[in-house]
């Protein structure tokens, strides 16, 4: 019965009958109902009340003839509600194309409605789709949207290969915008910037209108200069000091085996807190922390072993003591009391790595026993 007189309906009462569309009849296929939408009478409140039923379906929905509908009812509206809505669809079709996504809509059906009912917004976004890019710029400068023309040269740059076309584009560009009463040189120059490259500044001068003014343009051209200058003068003072630091930086790292300390005579070892001057070998680290070597070596053994029992409990937080296996454990146990040397260099590259306190990368280990005379112990291993 509701398919056999739908198109009376929804001619007659077409909100009632949109309402049990969606309500008593939503099981009836969108695709029977189709011929009687597209002969409905073409007042506001018929296109108002299909399109929004078929706004319901058009983001899902596979059918070409769907979005055909969608399209025609829309262009030929003469309302800007619905102008913006066609605008809306086209540009979330537009936005699929562009990702290389399918679209359901007939782009030669479109073109042809939106000729029709002299929708040129709508034309330009068809003219893209269908790689009529030259079509969309010229489109969008007719209609004084220069962004929009913009971004359509730059999207045929993706596309299209020959560069005369391209410049050709941006030239046209270029040409329309100096003939805009209130077009100065900075709009020129902002132009030539976007073209990236297709464009010069001999183009912008030949394009310049008598009204825009040759002081005017030098003007803009020393700020752009005087810009660029200070960028690159900035820039100059960066990379300077970089350098420099990097230079110190690297002084440092090659002084690092001929730097002196000066140790406090009653300065304690922060591990053990006896007198770090005796004849123990000592680490010292450029945080100015200090310690006997085998209290470094004792505090690594001690700390692996409360990691190890304390591994099991998930959310106990590792730090920079490594856990030894129980062999290792071992070999370095007894390489402390033997001062074996194969083990002890596996110690002390750890014990080197960074201070127990603070974590600072260490210097170097003093690996001579202290002398009274100083230079003598500074120059042992020379």
């Amino acid at each position: 019965m509701m398919l056999k007189y739908i198109s009376v309906f929804i001619n007659h009462e077409p909100i009632d009958t949109i309402d049990a569309l969606r309500n008593e009849f939503k099981n009836l296929p969108l695709e029977r109902l189709l011929p009687a939408f597209a002969g409905i009478n073409h007042s506001c409140k018929q296109i108002h009340m299909v399109t929004n039923y078929l706004g319901d379906f058009i983001e899902n929905s596979e059918v070409s003839l769907v979005h055909n509908l969608y399209i025609y009812l829309l262009a030929s509206a003469d309302n800007n509600v619905f102008n913006d809505m066609l605008l809306q669809h086209l540009d979330s079709q537009e936005a699929s194309y562009k990702r290389r996504m399918p679209i359901y809509m007939c782009k030669t059906f479109a073109l042809r409605q939106c000729q029709r009912y002299e929708k040129k917004e709508a034309l330009m976004r068809i003219y893209s789709m269908l790689d009529y890019n030259e079509k969309s710029v010229m489109l969008a400068l007719e209609l004084k949207d220069f962004k929009t023309a913009e971004a359509y040269a730059n999207y045929a740059a993706l596309v299209e290969n020959d560069k005369q076309i391209l410049r050709n584009l941006w030239m046209n560009i270029l040409k329309t915008k100096s003939l805009e009463k209130e077009a100065d040189i900075r709009d020129l120059l902002d132009i030539l910037k976007a073209s990236k490259g297709y464009l010069t500044i001999s183009d912008v001068l030949q394009c310049s209108s008598s009204h825009i003014k040759l002081r005017e343009f030098e003007n803009s051209l020393r700020d752009q200069f005087i810009k660029l200058d200070n960028e690159i003068e900035k820039a100059r003072k960066d990379i300077k000091t970089f350098v420099g630091m990097t230079e110190k930086r690297y002084k440092e790292i090659l002084n690092l085996d001929k730097t002196a300390i000066h140790i406090d005579g009653s300065a304690l070892c922060n591990i053990c807190n006896e007198r770090l001057i005796t004849w123990n070998k000592l680490i010292v680290f450029p945080c100015k922390h200090s310690f006997h070597r085998n209290c470094v070596y004792e505090w690594l053994l001690k700390g692996s072993e409360e990691k190890k029992k304390a591994s099991s409990d998930k959310n106990e937080k590792r730090g920079s003591i490594p856990i030894f296996n129980e062999s290792l454990h071992s070999k370095l146990s007894r390489a402390i009391k033997n001062d074996s040397e194969i083990e002890s260099k596996i110690l002390q590259k750890i014990a080197l790595s960074s201070c127990p306190l603070c974590d600072e990368f260490a210097i170097d280990l003093i690996d001579v026993d202290f002398e009274e005379n100083f230079d003598m112990a500074l120059n042992i291993k020379k």
